[in-house]
């Protein structure tokens, strides 16, 4: 499918990530425990001719049902309105700067959510819920954490 003039890979709930061939920030294991996430899909970018696929997330802080999405995206039926309240994420590793917890989360991948959705990346990335604070201490931040991988 295209967001934008880019051509993505979009994982619905359910299905595993593939690709022919190596994928970067790719974890299989981190895969098989977002497969049924309630508010990310995954989807594989190959951000330049002939590199390979890269693995981030789109990620829903409003109300979007994804599996009507799901649907829509299979059938070959989504346009690009569907994914209006949508970022991009990647997995990376965090550390709290008050009580030191190391953490794993989706942040907020601002260059490619510029590149799928240019026409309106600020708008789109200020209205967005992020998590505001540290899970282990409390600590209020201001990082663009959209989920937290060991949290429920």
């Amino acid at each position: 499918m295209m967001l934008g003039r880019w051509a993505v890979q979009y994982f619905p709930a359910g299905k595993l990530l593939h690709a022919d061939g190596p994928i970067e920030k790719f974890d299989e294991l981190e895969d098989r425990s977002l497969v049924e996430h309630p508010r990310m899909r995954r989807i594989l970018v190959r951000l330049r001719p002939h590199w390979p696929f890269t693995c981030f997330y789109l990620h829903w802080s409003d109300d979007t049902d994804l599996r009507v999405l799901d649907e829509l995206v299979g059938a070959g039926c989504a346009t690009e309105d569907y994914f209006t309240s949508a970022v991009v994420g990647e997995a990376v590793d965090m550390t709290c700067l008050e009580c030191r917890s190391k953490l794993r989360v989706i942040a907020l991948e601002v260059v490619v959510t510029g590149l799928l959705f240019k026409h309106d990346d600020l708008a789109r990335t200020s209205r967005h819920a992020y998590k505001s604070s540290c899970p282990a201490c409390g600590t209020r931040w201001k990082a663009s954490v959209l989920e937290f991988l060991d949290q429920d």
